[in-house]
């Protein structure tokens, strides 16, 4: 008996963890579409600057957080410093 409530709460376990594992990547298209471009324009801008990589990244988390804050977008730290990893990654294969 206890086999078959021990596999009944594996099978739901299985299957909530699915769930959340395909709806995170929609959910964050959603949230993120809105800034997305602005993200690739800003680190598009500080490309061809001649100050060092961390500081690059700073300007460019400073002006997304400060738009996020204007469009009243709740963003997490690591998820803007995820979208400035992911302007450059975008960037860069643009570029080939």
């Amino acid at each position: 008996m206890f086999k078959w409530i021990k596999n009944l709460f594996s099978g739901a376990a299985r299957a909530v963890r699915s769930f959340i594992e395909a709806a995170i990547p929609v959910f964050l298209k959603f949230l993120y579409a809105e800034i997305k471009d602005f993200a690739v324009d800003a680190v598009a801008e500080l490309d061809g600057l001649d100050i060092l990589n961390e500081e690059k990244r700073k300007v460019a988390f400073d002006r997304i957080r400060e738009e996020a804050d204007k469009r009243k977008l709740e963003i997490a730290d690591s998820a803007i410093n995820l979208l400035i990893e992911l302007a450059v990654q975008y960037l860069k294969q643009a570029k080939k």
